[in-house]
């Protein structure tokens, strides 16, 4: 096998690029870096779901990946910046000898992702299989009841990152191959071990959760020498470890066959955990995972005047490390011990976007983000004054309305349609009166208009009927002046009457 050609620094470039782009960054914990994980959505989290069917794909050196990409339809020429690009298949062997996907004696740039590759359970059937293979990225693939799920023979500087291997023999083998990142990784329901490391060197494992419980988690036979094994889960079997070779680090893991305490309760165990021919003298706690969503964020909004409550949504067990809630905006707002963000007051009308960040106590971070609209659809309240009727002449009669809005509000008042007065004071309570005029006899509409500076408005209408004078109150000064002068009369006729008889 060609070692170490002068194409490899092109490889590390890819891989850091492509690490930071997909999967969690490693680093020590005492350098003070953060460790953060990268929000999938759910088909990513599970493996691609509903992929092309595709027969079993076999190439052999870079010509043949030129030319089956050209065939293919794949995107890429096999560059550092534009690798090939496999992605999204189905591919199931049923039980026939061989791989679903197998890629030898290649130094071309390429990408492998989104698919399901299943069924190859005959000796020595693989999911993916490198062979003398460098430049390659092996990313959210799930490979389920293979012999192995993802093997990497004499193959140099790949990356297998984001990936499902369950119910395989076992889950991701390397046989004499260095310089690899395997990160972020799901390993579960394998019948025998989840990661294998076979006279392989210089290696990083990282952030991968191994849970299947009939053989070791991760196994590190003779001649593998200084690989890194940092801040991964291994769950179930009679022991989560084993280490053959010389020089591997082993720190900062999950292992729950762990039986040590963690007096000051800083997440690490007070021993390290021994294992065959080594030990992790940081064993976690916990999983050094950040919480998963069970709901990502949505946005949200709320009327003006409320104070805003949002209980955040995540996956939660026994195992999660204790992590703290911190939202960007901390003048508005703040988040509490249940998860929940809440504003500190009742906020102004307007639209807050937000950004919030739960982070365990190892670091590692799960982000979030939506965005808060606070709206005033609230029309202004107005007093309702009861309808006058009142006779003509009676005397003065007044209307008196009061208005108020949490926002600015002006007003007018009308009588019958037509604009009587008008404030523009944009206070957010006002008080009005008005003394009715000695109108005709007849029926008239007066109305308060209220609108706040949001175009919300309310109207209140006041009926002021104005009665005529009875008939009887308008011919009572004509009898009465009838009737002296009736009276006068009489009196007038008797007096010479008697005068003319004397």
């Amino acid at each position: 096998m060609c070692r170490k050609n002068g194409g490899y620094w092109f490889a590390i470039a890819l891989g850091f690029i492509l690490i930071l782009a997909s999967i969690t960054p490693v680093v020590d914990l005492d350098d003070n870096d953060i460790k953060s994980t990268v929000i999938m959505s759910e088909p990513e989290r599970c493996g691609f779901l509903g992929g092309t069917p595709h027969a079993p794909i076999v190439i052999v050196g870079d010509t043949d990946f030129g030319d089956r990409a050209l065939a293919e339809g794949w995107p890429g020429d096999g560059s550092a910046e534009t690798p090939y690009i496999i992605k999204g298949l189905d591919i199931d062997l049923g039980g026939e000898a061989g791989h679903g996907i197998t890629i030898n004696n290649t130094r071309v740039h390429f990408v492998i992702r989104d698919s399901n590759l299943t069924g190859a359970s005959v000796l020595p059937g693989s999911g993916i299989y490198l062979n003398d293979v460098e430049n390659g990225v092996l990313i959210n693939n799930t490979c389920t009841n293979n012999t192995y799920g993802i093997y990497l023979s004499d193959s140099d500087f790949n990356i297998v990152s984001d990936s499902t291997c369950t119910s395989d023999l076992h889950g991701i083998y390397l046989s004499g191959s260095l310089y690899n990142t395997v990160a972020n990784n799901t390993c579960s329901s394998n019948s025998g071990i989840d990661i294998y490391l076979s006279s392989s060197s210089s290696n990083t494992v990282s952030n991968n959760t191994c849970t299947s419980t009939t053989d070791y988690g991760i196994s590190v036979e003779i001649s593998s020498s200084f690989n890194d094994i940092q801040w991964n889960a291994f769950v179930g079997g009679p022991t989560n470890g084993y280490d053959a070779g010389s020089g591997n680090i082993f720190d900062h893991n999950f292992w729950s066959e762990y039986a040590g305490t963690d007096a000051n309760g800083d997440g690490f165990g007070d021993t390290p955990y021994t294992f065959t021919s080594n030990s992790d003298p940081h064993p976690l706690m916990y999983f050094p995972f950040a919480p998963d969503w069970l709901h990502l964020p949505v946005d949200q909004v709320i009327e003006f005047g409320n104070v805003f409550e949002y209980p955040l949504e995540f996956i939660t067990t026994a195992l999660t490390a204790p992590y703290d809630l911190s939202v960007d905006d901390s003048v508005n707002f703040a988040a509490d011990y249940n998860d929940t963000i809440t504003s500190k007051t009742a906020l102004p009308v307007g639209v807050y976007p937000l950004q919030v960040v739960a982070t365990n106590i190892y670091g590692y971070k799960t982000e979030g983000a939506f965005t808060l609209t606070v709206e005033d659809t609230t029309p202004p309240l107005i007093t309702s004054p009861e309808d006058i009727t009142y006779t003509k002449g009676e005397g003065d009669y007044e209307i008196a309305w009061t208005m108020s809005d949490l926002s600015p509000t002006s007003y007018r008042v009308l009588l019958d349609g037509t604009e009587l007065t008008s404030s523009a004071e944009n206070s957010t309570s006002t008080s009005f009166s008005m003394t009715l005029e000695d109108k005709d006899p007849g029926v008239y509409n007066y109305s308060m208009v209220a609108e706040d500076i949001w175009g919300n408005m309310a109207m209140d209408t006041v009926i002021v009927t104005v009665l005529p004078i009875p008939f009887l109150e308008v011919l009572l000064p004509w009898l009465f002046v009838g009737a002296v002068a009736v009276i006068a009369l009489v009196v007038i006729v008797f007096l010479l009457q008697k005068r003319k008889s004397s």
